[in-house]
Order: structure tokens, then C-alpha cells, then sequence
């Protein structure tokens, strides 16, 4: 299907009357993909061979980029789709996520949504609230970074996924696996520190994702929930925000309207993946209009270096 390209079906905003000739078009006539699956499907044939995705390991100069088209992130996205669908994944059923801000956390944020639901948890929160969202969650398949990350994350992640025996399998990520396609060693590491418990499955995310074939997946309703973000502020302890796959869409082609984005925009990342900000309008909306996004290293505006080298990385 041929869908309407943000830019094509926006007017400016100077008065209520601009407000209300907007309004005036249901949300449903508006010929718009219906899903964040069905966006990323139409960007990968309007823009396959435009850069989707930037990632900058370091904020220094020279640092390493890792570079990945429309039509390969989609790929990608279709493979972790595949992936949790026969690991069992259904409409109902979640994979949360303690990643920073990694190509990888975008594979899981929409490729677990096309299957199941989808859970980005703030690794800075204490092991007792991770592994109390992921109760409430409801949480099968977790997906983390290798422990030489952030050691203290990964002790937090153990002491919390330990704690949750509903969670079936434990997927790790390495970062070094988007520059060298040699086998990761650290799963054995993982297994010889002996800290998880014995009934989990634990998986190399890279080599499972090249393993399956990017088939098509059933087609989510627009109205299902398809990802659950922990909130809380004043509120205590975190709750979780139930997302329809239309609240998404509607999301995304509200900030590439309004912010005037098109395929030659770049939109620079530097909020965590597990915040809905960056999700959206450091995310999706780029995506919606073949944008590229450029990820400001895994921490993100954490890293010192980033705000230090901001202009630079602009400039880059």
C-alpha cells in the first residue's frame, strides 16, 4: 500500500481556523500506516537505501559510526519479530528490555511489538523496582547488555531477573557485535561467573537474529496494546503505561508534521530508549519521514563527552 507522506497532508498552524480545518479530517481517513511495523515497512520501500540509523560509539573525534540503511533495519526489525514468535511471543505476551541507547534497542523496541509487547526499563532504578515491573509486566523474555558494560547495571539485572521466575529466557546483547561479525565469547563468561539461575535460557541476541529469516508476521491491530512504558515521578513506585499501536502512529505523524521533517532531516538522539521522548520524536517521527536518527553514543546526554563535544557532533 502507498501510504501519504507526513509532509504531503500538512498546513501551517496560525489560527483556530488552521486548527479546525485539521480537525476536520477524521484520523482514520488519513491514508497513514496503521502500526509502527507498517511505518518501518513503508520506509524501507520509500527510503530503503537512505540511512535510518546512526550510531556513534564515541563522542570524540574519529570515533567508530556504525551506518544502517532503511532496508536493513527493517530486515532486522522483521528477524526479531521471527525470533520471539517462536520463541512463543504472542499478542499478549511481553519482552522487556534494560538496554541503553543502542541500533539493537531499536531492533527490540518495534520487532517485540510486532509479535507481543514490548517493556524499555530504566536500568538506573534500584533491582527491586526492575524486577517489580517486570512482574507486573508480566515479563517472558529480557534482553540486556553484556555485564562489561556497567557491571553495577549487570548486578541489579541478576539480582532482579533471579528474582522473577516467570522470565524464560535472557537474551544478551554485545556492542561490539556491530563491528565484527566474530563469535561473542561472552556468554561462556557469563556462565562461568555462575550467577544465573539454572531454568532460564540464555541466548547471544546477534547470532539468534541471524538465524531466522525475516518472514512476515501476523498483523497487529491498530487498537492492540503493543508496549507497556514504566512511569513514576511523584507517584511512587513505577507504574506502566499501556500504548495502542494507532496512540504511536498518531504520535509520529503529529512531531514529523509539526516539526517539518522529510527525508533529509537528521535527528541527533540523546535521551534514553526506555523514555518516551526519545522514542517518539528522536524515533519514530524521524522514521515515519525516512529521517535519519543518529544515536549520540550508548549513553546518550549521560556522557559527559556529549555535552562537551555537542557542536561538534552537529557539526559532524
Amino acid at each position: 500500500m502507498n501510504y501519504a507522506r507526513p509532509l504531503e497532508q500538512m498546513i501551517p498552524i496560525r489560527d483556530l481556523n488552521d486548527i479546525r480545518i485539521i480537525e476536520s479530517v477524521p484520523w482514520e481517513s488519513r491514508n497513514l500506516p496503521k502500526t509502527p511495523l507498517q511505518i518501518l515497512r513503508h520506509s524501507a520501500r520509500a527510503f530503503g537505501d537512505n540511512t535510518a540509523i546512526e550510531y556513534i560509539s564515541s563522542a570524540t573525534d574519529n570515533s567508530p559510526v556504525f551506518s544502517l540503511t532503511y532496508s536493513k533495519f527493517y530486515d532486522r526489525v522483521m528477524r526479531i519479530a521471527n525470533l520471539f514468535d517462536r520463541l512463543g511471543i504472542g499478542k499478549d505476551d511481553v519482552v522487556s528490555m534494560l538496554l541503553p541507547n543502542l541500533p539493537h534497542t531499536h531492533y527490540i523496541l518495534w520487532g517485540a511489538q510486532a509479535a507481543g509487547i514490548v517493556n524499555p526499563i530504566n536500568p538506573f532504578l534500584e533491582s527491586s523496582q526492575i524486577a517489580a515491573i517486570m512482574r507486573k509486566a508480566g515479563t517472558k523474555i529480557l534482553v540486556v547488555l553484556s555485564p562489561d558494560y556497567d557491571p553495577d547495571i549487570w548486578t541489579k539485572t541478576m539480582q532482579a531477573v533471579n528474582g522473577v521466575p516467570q522470565v524464560e529466557t535472557l537474551f544478551i546483547v554485545d556492542e561490539q557485535r556491530l563491528y565484527s561479525n566474530k563469535p561473542s565469547c561472552v556468554l561462556n563468561e557469563i556462565r562461568d561467573r555462575n550467577e544465573l539461575r539454572e531454568n532460564i535460557a540464555l541466548l547471544d541476541l546477534d547470532d539468534e537474529m541471524n538465524a531466522v529469516k525475516p518472514e512476515q508476521v501476523r498483523e497487529r491491530a491498530s487498537d492492540e496494546i503493543t508496549a507497556y512504558f514504566h512511569t513514576g515521578g511523584t507517584t511512587g513506585m513505577p507504574k506502566l503505561a499501556m500504548w495502542a499501536g494507532s496512540n504511536q502512529v498518531y504520535m509520529a505523524w503529529t512531531i514529523a508534521t509539526i516539526g517539518h521533517f522529510s527525508n533529509a532531516s537528521a535527528g541527533l538522539c540523546g535521551l534514553p530508549l526506555f523514555h518516551a521522548s526519545a522514542v517518539m520524536v528522536t524515533g519514530l517521527a524521524p522514521f515515519l519521514a525516512g529521517a535519519k536518527v543518529i544515536i549520540a553514543t550508548a549513553s546518550g546526554c549521560r556522557n559527559p563527552e556529549v555535552i562537551k563535544n555537542f557542536w561538534k557532533l552537529v557539526e559532524r
